[in-house]
């Protein structure tokens, strides 16, 4: 018969071991998670890289004229723009948010 601790037929070693397992999946996870935000809050331009907080006149300079520009709310100061970069094929849709002259996110979509 079991220790009562665990169910008949389970282990002690086997739980453990069941456990170890899950812990590893979520610190796999974890460092996943991180991996992408951190993707967020950059972005290349050829050998240039963007970030967040970057002016307009910088990212233009470095990445371009976007593929698409929009002015989604606000005026002067709290004004909310949203740019496209189409890099080709091979990469991913860049949408970044700029309020003000600043910056604000970078979204990394799917091709489209």
């Amino acid at each position: 018969m079991g220790s009562g601790l665990s169910p008949p037929g389970i282990s002690r070693f086997n739980l453990n071991a069941a456990g170890s397992a899950v812990r590893i999946f979520l610190l796999i996870g974890m460092f996943l998670m991180a991996s992408t935000i951190n993707a967020a809050s950059q972005m290349s331009c050829g050998s240039a890289l963007v970030k967040l907080g970057d002016g307009k006149t910088e990212v233009l300079a470095k990445c371009g004229e976007p593929d698409y520009r929009e002015v989604v709310s606000g005026s002067n100061d709290s004004k909310r723009e949203i740019w496209v970069y189409r890099f080709g094929t091979s990469r991913l849709v860049h949408t970044l948010t700029f309020t003000g002259f600043r910056l604000d996110d970078i979204v990394v979509e799917s091709y489209r």
